[in-house]
């Protein structure tokens, strides 16, 4: 929790030296994502949202846009091809940044692994141990099967952080922009945050993991974000045995299968006025269980999504107890542009103010 506590108070100080401005919020949603990630899961500070010259944003960023114009261009799948064209050859710039720094990452974690193993004669008692990191128990499951090589393990970050970052930056944007637009919902989420704080700031009223829980209104507001905007809008599994759907109807194995999240979430069938942004529909217990997937389901779901939920809510709640979220035309659900690249976004930035709460 200190992760993502330490970090959101960072985000609210940045946008308190930009009150009154029109701000891009995804540009310090992201560097705060991206620094929460590093420190929680890979126990370094890269401190992106603090230090203007960072060059890894701007490198991770860049790298995850020419993913996806290669995702959409099938001439670009093949290395040979994409790494000889001009944005392949970019593409591996900005991937040796998160490379340099991932190395460096892997380098020292193996140090930290011979002072430990030179240590071993401490007793249990004695020995101080520090809490695992995801980074910890990668190296873990590398030593211990042999499984990995530090190729992989260095694949295996950068994939983590990419994913990670993009996902849920978009996620808070769009539920910023959700609550710029209703501006009443955002005045009751306030009122669900005051009852646990009062007016206390957010750098001493600390959010303790409990807190969250409480959060009820927070939590379907961002749900129902994710219902009409589900950063996953369309995933694809193979078919691993003949499937029956109906009686004249078999998905054969071996065949590919599409899911059109986007749709089914703005389905008039299982949602009622699908294009009403209505937190409240979560109210219901009529809402089908397989209805809202926006992190997949079954065994390959997204394996990031407690951690992503807590981490959406601990940054939500402490911008929205120090700030007012305006826009200057709110607007409404069916008239967002938005743009499939690897994940669903706006088409264009979001662009906000924050005013200071009395």
């Amino acid at each position: 929790m200190n992760v993502f506590i330490n970090h959101s108070i960072t985000l609210m100080e940045k946008l308190d030296s930009l009150v009154g401005e029109d701000i891009d919020v995804g540009h310090y949603v992201f560097r705060c994502v991206l620094d929460i990630i590093y420190d929680g899961m890979l126990d370094m500070q890269v401190n992106t949202l603090t230090n203007p010259d960072s060059k890894l944003a701007e490198s991770i960023e860049c790298g995850t846009h020419i993913l996806a114009i290669r995702v959409f261009k099938l001439w670009l799948h093949p290395d040979i091809l994409f790494y000889n064209t001009a944005i392949g050859k970019k593409f591996q710039k900005c991937l040796s940044c998160m490379d340099n720094i991932t190395s460096n990452i892997i380098k020292e974690k193996k140090k930290s692994i011979l002072r430990n193993k030179r240590n071993q004669e401490l007793t249990k008692e004695n020995s101080v141990q520090n809490p695992s990191v995801f980074l910890d128990l990668l190296f873990e499951s590398s030593h211990e099967e042999g499984k990995y090589s530090e190729q992989d393990i260095r694949d295996e970050i950068n994939t983590m952080i990419i994913a990670g970052s993009d996902t849920t930056t978009t996620t808070i944007s769009f539920v910023f922009l959700m609550l710029a637009s209703f501006p009443d919902i955002q005045n009751e989420v306030y009122e669900e945050l005051n009852q646990i704080y009062g007016s206390n700031n957010p750098k001493y009223a600390l959010i303790s993991h409990d807190d969250t829980k409480r959060m009820k209104l927070l939590e379907r507001v961002i749900k129902e974000t994710l219902r009409l905007f589900p950063i996953g809008p369309i995933i694809g599994r193979k078919v691993t045995k003949d499937i029956e759907v109906e009686k004249n109807l078999t998905i054969p194995k071996g065949s590919s299968l599409v899911f059109w999240i986007f749709k089914l979430h703005r389905n008039k069938k299982y949602w009622n006025e699908p294009l009403k942004f209505d937190p409240n529909r979560f109210l219901s217990r009529n809402v089908h269980p397989h209805s809202f997937l926006p992190f997949g389901i079954g065994a390959r779901n997204c394996l990031g999504q407690t951690f992503a939920m807590l981490e959406m809510k601990v940054i939500i709640a402490t911008i929205l107890r120090r700030f007012i979220i305006k826009i200057d035309r709110p607007v409404v659900v069916e008239d967002i542009a938005l743009k499939l690249d690897i994940t669903l976004k706006p088409a264009k930035p979001i662009v906000l103010q924050f005013e200071r709460r009395n």
